[in-house]
């Protein structure tokens, strides 16, 4: 192995990754910059109105099951009740 090929291999396994790696962030940077810029403009969030509730549901007497339902998120009745 003579030197030239040690400085060969050492510029294309170890320097050129890092320098690719380094201006790749850099162009995703430049992309990110309009999106952030329109994030900054926008400080209030409006969170969409209304209530989630759990997805767990209760076994009734007949074997069926009911979930949540309603804006107290209570159990829904079970058929026969």
């Amino acid at each position: 192995m003579t030197p030239l090929s040690k400085a060969i291999a050492f510029f294309l396994f170890v320097t050129l990754p890092f320098v690719g790696f380094y201006f790749g962030m850099q162009y995703q940077k430049e992309l990110d910059k309009p999106f952030m810029q329109e994030v900054v403009r926008s400080p209030e969030v409006k969170m969409p109105e209304g209530i989630a509730c759990t997805m767990d549901a209760k076994i009734c007497p007949d074997g069926s099951n009911v979930g949540r339902r309603g804006p107290d998120c209570e159990f829904e009745k079970c058929p026969g009740e």
